[in-house]
């Protein structure tokens, strides 16, 4: 049922080109309790006795952000109560109850951050992750062949991974695991390979990439010549945050005459919001102007140490240079280089890192 969240936003959009996100939280959480209670049926059957339950009934209480919203505290007193009588819970992912009782939804990847924070409440230490891969690979195996898999990945690692665009474990979960220390294990629900695990930060002293990841479809705002005030840019970022556009990076040029560039780079199904809202504060903020680029896409290095070593910073550039690919902006920090490209040269460019790094079998 991997497609049935899609299909029922598509049903929405038939209605509505901006569906209200109140209307949206109630309509997808409740293609999650269909799952649950489908699946809860399946297990009785199977002569095990299981019960299905909303976020709402095992207590995932969440602020009020529709569409997007953060758990704030779970109770857990009905979960904790099934399992003593022996029962299967099988727990709706993907939402919770907010403060004014009205029904939330986590964001895309929610599960994984339900299932992280049940075993947060539950002080269990660790949670297994099923999916329809065997493990965390060095990138994406539905895009790239003959890659190896990771087996094991420090908190910090998953969570550069995530952010960068590896789908396998929501960046929120693997945020959630390192807070609390919780081991992440992720296995194939179709076999039996002990996949990989996620634990706290492992020390080593020699930098190294770990993995690739990236993400398709960007857009480049860039504002030109910002007074170089901390006000600007915060009231910059509060205006797309209030009105739900996800930033992916923020970057900053270097300042020249106290005047600074604002580089702000946002999924493309955030743009026409964006836009709009970028647009009207150029003025506010009396930057000179605006430049825009499109049809962009990123690619992520993550590994220990690696943004601080000039070597591996020196074989990217190498690489990338042999094959006349062009990076719009680069990011460093202490585990991960981030590049932004063309999107049509982004899979040459993760193909030759992938070599480069020795990261395929």
């Amino acid at each position: 049922m991997g497609n049935f969240t899609d299909e029922l936003l598509d049903l929405s959009r038939r209605i509505s080109s901006n569906p209200s996100p109140r209307e949206l939280d109630m309509l997808l959480t409740a293609g999650e309790r269909i799952s649950a209670s489908l699946l809860s049926i399946a297990i009785n059957e199977l002569g095990v006795n299981a019960v299905s339950f909303s976020g709402y009934q095992v207590g995932i209480l969440t602020d009020d952000y529709h569409t997007n919203a953060k758990i704030l505290e779970i109770k857990g007193g009905r979960l904790e109560q099934a399992l003593k009588e022996g029962k299967v819970p099988v727990v709706a992912g993907f939402q919770g109850i907010s403060e004014e009782d009205e029904e939330t939804t986590l964001g895309r990847g929610g599960s994984d951050t339900t299932a992280v924070a049940l075993a947060q409440a539950l002080d269990v230490g660790y949670c297994e992750i099923y999916t329809d891969v065997e493990g965390v690979y060095t990138e994406n195996p539905r895009e790239f062949k003959g890659l190896k898999m990771i087996p094991e990945l420090s908190h910090d690692e998953m969570f550069e991974l995530s952010s960068g665009g590896a789908g396998v474990l929501h960046a929120r979960a693997a945020a959630l695991a390192a807070k609390y220390g919780i081991k992440v294990i992720i296995k194939s629900s179709f076999g039996r390979k002990e996949g990989t695990i996620i634990t706290n930060s492992i020390n080593l002293e020699k930098p190294f990439v770990r993995g690739i990841t990236h993400l398709h479809g960007l857009s480049l705002f860039t504002i030109l010549d910002v007074p170089q005030e901390l006000a600007s840019f915060s009231e910059v970022l509060t205006n797309l945050a209030k009105n739900g556009v996800r930033v992916k990076f923020f970057l900053q040029g270097i300042p020249q005459n106290r005047l600074i560039d604002l580089s702000i780079i946002i999924a493309d199904e955030d743009f026409e919001k964006a836009s709009s809202l970028i647009n009207s504060m150029v003025g506010k903020i009396r930057a000179k102007g605006l430049a825009l680029k499109r049809q962009l896409g990123s690619f992520s290095l993550v590994g220990p140490g690696i943004g601080n070593d000039t070597t591996t910073l020196s074989r990217i550039f190498k690489a990338l240079g042999k094959k006349e690919i062009t990076v719009e902006i680069m990011n460093v920090s202490e585990l991960n280089v981030t590049c932004v490209v063309a999107n049509n040269i982004l899979h040459t460019a993760v193909e030759t890192l992938l070599t480069e790094f020795n990261l395929k079998k």
